[in-house]
């Protein structure tokens, strides 16, 4: 499920990019309406992995402005994570638990991770969401494969893919034209790379504290 997540966002790219000069025309002439189709398509789009977040954050920004846009893509991003998380739940059930049973250094990790507290649990997967090393649909399965709950899986999802998002969604308001190619620039790489070596860092600290703290 990971590698077809992981996979199928970049077909669906080269499709989205076929029709988005005739489909952010539309949305912007029929603004309510467009924000409703808009954030209804995508949700459904970015739930099944079929779409990117960087290209509907593009065509948000382009369509609808910083503003409505930047509130229609958050959202999209709430209900792509809201249903890849019950797709995944529902397809792969209790496995990764019993595999993770099975070896406890895996278990004492994971728990490290994202056990616990809602509240430390939201930080995590905050972090996670942080680095663009993973795909957003592929840690949409990862997460829900841990049995992640889902409150803590939403509100760390928001928090940490708002700033990457707006960014975006910014930068595609301001645009001469729609380039659904385009990923933020030289300026957001940086930034990404820096922050995912950051928080692989910090996973590696968590981790490794959990099992001298089991060990001892």
């Amino acid at each position: 499920m990971a590698l077809i997540a992981t996979a199928m966002p970049a077909l669906g790219a080269v499709a989205l990019a076929a029709v988005a000069p005739k489909l952010a025309p539309w949305l912007t002439a029929h603004r309510a309406t467009g924000v409703v189709v808009f954030v209804a398509g995508f949700s459904t789009l970015g739930g099944f992995a079929l779409v990117p977040t960087y290209a509907n954050s593009i065509l948000g920004g382009w369509s609808f402005k910083f503003g409505i846009g930047s509130l229609a893509v958050l959202l999209c991003l709430l209900g792509s994570a809201t249903i890849s998380y019950m797709l995944a739940r529902w397809i792969v059930g209790h496995r990764v638990r019993h595999a993770l049973h099975e070896h406890p250094k895996w278990e004492i990790v994971r728990d490290a991770l994202v056990g616990g507290s809602s509240l430390k649990v939201a930080g995590i997967i905050a972090l996670i969401r942080l680095s663009p090393v993973l795909p957003f649909e592929t840690t949409n399965v990862l997460l829900a494969s841990c049995e992640v709950k889902l409150v803590p899986y939403l509100v760390g999802t928001m928090l940490g893919v708002a700033p990457r998002t707006l960014a975006m969604v910014f930068l595609a308001a301001h645009a001469r034209k729609l380039d659904l190619a385009a990923a933020g620039g030289w300026g957001l790489l940086i930034v990404g790379i820096v922050a995912s070596i950051v928080i692989v860092a910090l996973m590696a600290v968590i981790a490794r504290h959990a099992l001298k703290r089991a060990v001892g």
